[in-house]
């Protein structure tokens, strides 16, 4: 690739001047305030302007020695289009050739300064029809990943669109360039052979990755004791299978058939000889903790009614879990035998006041069995925070793990030899879910990755030097279906890590959309015109997280749930964002939602156990609680106002959608389904009801395997 111009060399494009000596860029004149990086991109792109430049090259130039994720130089493109204004007044700069790479597009002057101030000019454009073809590459396994901060911007384009539904796509980034499917990555860290004194990962300044599967429907994985292999999820068609994979060379052979009702948290056996998993079975209502002999077998079912991941006691005897009693309220730590036998309690939750990460995540019992950590939330002056809780194996007697807290933890895993622990949490609401080192059992924190991905499912081998880790790179983005025609679907919003509107999405009456976006670096709420013009932040730097906005009938007001006076209440605004006002003053309130006539406010009281939802007169009053036994949440009034859809659990059948009457009572209708993460609306004439199927929650997606070396 060219390489960049060293004195004299600058770029005349529209009203911008690219100043390629100084890396400066003025509009009009006036210089632009762009990060390095961004420059550097701009630059690039320019001095090859009409002509492809691929991601490699692009990558290469940017990050020579260093290897990081794609998203990366996604970012600087979408910065670079907003400052051009690429795509407004008919501009267009920045061209995607999709797969491949960008190509700057219109005239380029070349200004040459040789002496003095006398400039010499040269002019090119250049116009090419091509045929793109996917192509794929994979050298870029001897690369080095840098935790090192990197200079990226959080910007959006807007696009123009009709009616909405919302599409979920995850990527893989440079896992194999040009790759759409997107999906997970699983990683596989292996440190450097270090003193017998030092903890893994202590010492580790970057990690080198390594493929370790070339599909791309690989979830969950875990990593054997001895660290030859790893067993994972495979997800197809609907159903899960299990895999294990020898890390050496390459082969894999099944463990588990493909079922629909799925498995997850795996974990091997202490000898390595079986792998326990979760799954459903007919007739329960929740998950049970089973185990096969690791090369395929029999299964044998072990635990019932389990809520979450779980760990083996150190002697392999014991397994500890949580369970819910009737509500997410409330949660409780118990051990038990392998066999189910000797159930014991530790700790439980306290509404509004401790609860424990379960979805996904579990508790990890200590190398010497005499502690069980798990993540934790609670409350303090500045809002909620999730924490590392140490609870004794014996006496179940508790205490916090002091020296950071987090806005949301995901997962947590001892080192084997019991001096510090691997976390997986969120920094702040709009950050993505990065990897920690927690030192044990002062606290002292470190964190092993800084970039845009997500990551889950930390596993590790009993020597502590490979570490399995699910990577994710999750891109939420606003689309319209027409008539609900997919054909004709087109995309509102774009970005890496804005995830628009996945805590709220709502038309006003006079037909805007209102929709939350962490683009601005926190969670705000937005509205923006029926085709994606004119997008405007509507809260900003309120000191807490704003979602679930709702406009009221008449279209004056927009009520939504937030944190902004330190606990999680519902709040209203006047329609230009102006006037907020708290409507309620409960301990954990959220999922507001109005009724068609605009008098009464439903949501959802997080503080009491079992959950219930409540109304109260939107013009102020006290509130009512809906007379139900169950626990209840999410709701959504139907258009004539006398019937409630919501989320229901109750000890016999589980999770379910359900029916109630708007003044509360008994559950009119029970379905059948789940709507996953209470997503379910009523249709205009209030005869049926639109839900997203908790059983396809892939169906954007795929994964890979990796496997990485970190690297003094």
């Amino acid at each position: 690739m060219e390489k960049p111009a060293k004195t004299g060399i600058s770029y005349q494009f529209g009203e911008f001047r690219l100043d390629a000596t100084q890396r400066v860029i003025f509009r009009a004149g006036r210089p632009v305030a762009l990060a390095p990086k961004v420059i550097e991109t701009l630059l690039a792109l320019v001095e090859r302007s009409g002509t492809l430049v691929t991601k490699d090259e692009l990558m290469t130039r940017l990050w020579p020695d260093t290897f990081v994720e794609e998203s990366n130089l996604t970012q600087n493109v979408f910065q670079l289009r907003k400052v051009l204004g690429d795509g407004q007044d008919g501009k267009h700069f920045i061209e995607t050739v999709p797969r491949r790479g960008y190509r700057f597009m219109g005239e380029v002057k070349t200004l040459v300064e040789p002496e003095g101030d006398e400039w010499i000019l040269a002019s090119r454009k250049r116009t090419r029809i091509v045929h793109e073809e996917e192509t794929t590459s994979d050298d870029w396994e001897n690369q080095t990943v840098s935790p090192a901060h990197n200079d990226l911007g959080i910007t959006r384009e807007q696009r123009a669109r009709k009616k909405i539904s919302r599409r979920a796509i995850v990527f893989v980034p440079l896992v194999v360039l040009g790759l759409l499917a997107g999906g997970f990555g699983l990683n596989r860290l292996i440190q450097r052979r270090l003193g017998p004194q030092t903890p893994p990962f202590i010492t580790a300044l970057a990690i080198q990755l390594t493929r370790l599967t070339y599909d791309s429907k690989a979830f969950g994985p875990a990593v054997s004791p001895s660290g030859e292999y790893v067993a994972y999820r495979f997800h197809d068609q609907d159903q899960d299978s299990i895999k294990l994979k020898n890390i050496a060379n390459g082969s894999t052979v099944p463990i588990m058939p493909p079922i629909p009702e799925g498995y997850g948290n795996l974990e091997f056996s202490h000898d390595g000889d079986y792998l326990y998993f979760t799954t459903r079975r007919p007739g329960k209502k929740n998950a049970v903790i089973a185990r096969v002999p690791v090369f395929g077998g029999t299964p044998q079912y072990l635990v019932e009614e389990v809520w979450s991941s779980f760990s083996l006691s150190p002697d392999g005897r014991q397994i500890a879990f949580f369970r819910g009693y009737g509500s997410p309220q409330d949660v409780r730590l118990v051990i038990a035998n392998l066999d189910g036998s000797g159930e014991r309690e530790l700790i439980r939750t306290k509404p509004a006041e401790l609860w424990f990460a379960i979805w996904g995540a579990g508790p990890a019992w200590s190398p010497d069995g005499q502690h069980i950590v798990m993540l934790a939330g609670g409350r303090g002056p500045t809002g909620y925070y999730s924490y590392l809780l140490e609870v004794n194996a014996s006496d179940g007697v508790a205490r916090e793990i002091r020296g950071i807290r987090w806005y949301q933890g995901a997962q947590v895993a001892w080192l084997p030899d019991g001096t510090g622990l691997v976390v997986v949490a969120q920094e702040k609401v709009s950050g993505p879910y990065q990897v920690w080192m927690i030192a044990y059992p002062s606290g002292q924190a470190r964190r092993l990755t800084n970039d845009l991905l997500d990551y889950d499912k930390v596993s590790l081998s009993a020597d502590g030097r490979v570490l399995v880790i699910q990577q994710e790179t999750i891109r939420n983005h606003i689309w319209v279906v027409p008539d609900g025609d997919m054909g004709r679907a087109r995309e509102l919003t774009s970005g890496a890590t804005a995830r628009d509107g996945t805590s709220g999405l709502a038309w006003t009456p006079d037909g805007r959309i209102l929709f939350t976006s962490a683009r601005s670096g926190a969670l705000d709420i937005w509205i923006m015109n029926a085709d994606g013009t004119g997008a405007r932040q509507l809260t900003a730097d309120t000191g807490g997280a704003n979602w679930r906005p709702r406009s009221t009938p008449d279209g004056r007001y927009i009520i939504f749930t937030s944190t902004r006076a330190g606990k999680q209440n519902i709040w209203r605004m006047d329609a230009d964002g102006s006037n907020p006002t708290q409507l309620t003053m409960g301990a954990v309130e959220g999922t507001p939602y109005l009724s068609p006539d605009g008098r009464w406010l439903y949501y959802t009281n997080y503080a009491v156990s079992p959950n219930a939802i409540e109304r109260i007169p939107f013009d102020g009053g006290p509130a009512i609680k809906l007379r139900t036994q169950y626990d209840s949440s999410d709701p959504v009034v139907s258009p004539d106002g006398k019937l409630i859809a919501y989320e229901h659990y109750d000890d016999r059948l589980g999770w379910h959608t359900a029916l109630l009457p708007a003044d509360g009572g008994a559950p009119l209708k029970v379905f059948d389904f789940h709507a996953f993460r209470a997503g379910v609306r009523w249709t205009n004439d209030g005869q049926a009801l639109l839900y997203t199927d908790a059983h396809r929650p892939d169906n954007s997606g795929g994964s890979h395997l990796l496997a990485g070396r970190l690297s003094k």
